[in-house]
């Protein structure tokens, strides 16, 4: 990787190969940084196919920012960037093609497209070994705010070789009214045992000052 900088904590999520791996990342701590470089750490060192790549963000601003900020490396890859929404929107398209508007959405309700394509993958195993063998290596931002549904899809889509790789802070979540669910952090532990997992603690958005006043307003 050309002119690779991290530190310790980055650099081992960064340079994990393959299988399971939990990163805890708080506000400033280059969570964007270390999946944009893990991205092409992936690419250039392992040859891992891009079209092979899911990244998964929960708007699409921040899908936009994270596929800017690769572009930014040099790259132009096709990777997969995408919200859950639109992710799941594409395997149902994929299958239902022109009845995808009758068959799925009703009343534009972005719940009752995950729940279909939760039924069309648990339903279908051609269409399920379509998309594990098209997705082989996950990486989820913001993995506090997934639902339980979300999960259960994404575990499906990451299997058989399990390469699914999270960031997330445990310590926030902004979409319980959705569902979300930040105990999928401990559950994530407990359903991928073998688990690498890091810490990226150093802020580098603000002064030790801010931070330490953060942490006695916390206390």
């Amino acid at each position: 990787m050309h002119n690779f900088i991290g530190n310790e904590a980055q650099q081992r999520a960064i340079k994990l190969g393959a299988g399971p791996m939990l990163v805890l990342a708080g506000p400033g701590s280059g969570k964007t940084f270390v999946i944009t470089k893990r991205i092409q750490y992936l690419i250039e060192h392992y040859s891992i196919e891009p079209s092979e790549i899911l990244v998964v963000t929960f708007t699409r601003a921040a899908a936009k920012e994270m596929k800017q900020r690769f572009f930014s490396l040099g790259q132009e890859s096709p990777v997969n960037f995408g919200t859950f929404h639109a992710i799941f929107y594409s395997i149902l398209k994929d299958f239902y093609h022109d009845k995808l508007d009758k068959v799925v959405i009703e009343n534009n309700n972005f719940d009752s497209l995950t729940e279909k394509c939760y039924e069309l993958l648990v339903q279908n195993e051609i269409v399920l070994k379509k998309w594990q063998s098209i997705f082989r290596y996950i990486m989820i931002d913001e993995f506090q705010d997934i639902n339980n549904r979300q999960y259960q899809i994404i575990q499906m889509l990451a299997l058989p070789e399990n390469n699914i790789f999270i960031v997330g802070d445990d310590d926030q979540s902004i979409y319980g009214f959705r569902g979300s669910n930040p105990n999928n952090f401990s559950c994530f532990e407990q359903d991928y045992p073998s688990v690498e997992k890091t810490i990226l603690n150093i802020n580098y958005r603000s002064t030790q000052m801010i931070v330490t006043f953060a942490e006695h307003l916390i206390r």
